[in-house]
C-alpha cells in the first residue's frame, strides 16, 4: 500500500541509486546533500521503506542533478558520471 501523495516507487528508487552510484556518492554524502538520515536512504534503497514521496523525488533528483521526470520515464537515463 502507497500513502496518499506518493509514487509506486520501486523502479524510481533503482534509479535514484543508480545516478547516485554513477556520481561517485556515498549513501552518507546523498543524505548530507538532501538532507536527511543515511537510514532513510538506506531503507529506500532496501526496499524496507517501500515509497517515495514527491518531496523526496524532487530533493534527491535535485541534490544528484538529474530531471525528476528522467527517473520516472522508463527511458535510459541521461546521467554521465562526475568528476
Amino acid at each position: 500500500m502507497t500513502k496518499t501523495g506518493t509514487l509506486g516507487s520501486a523502479d524510481a528508487i533503482a534509479r535514484l541509486k543508480h545516478v547516485r552510484r554513477i556520481r561517485g556518492l556515498s549513501a552518507d554524502d546523498l543524505a548530507r546533500l538532501c538532507g536527511m538520515s543515511r537510514s532513510v536512504i538506506a531503507n529506500m534503497e532496501s526496499g524496507r521503506r517501500g515509497y517515495l514521496t514527491v518531496d523526496d523525488l524532487n530533493v534527491m533528483c535535485e541534490a544528484l542533478g538529474v530531471d525528476p521526470i528522467a527517473v520516472l520515464s522508463d527511458e535510459p537515463l541521461p546521467v554521465v558520471a562526475t568528476a
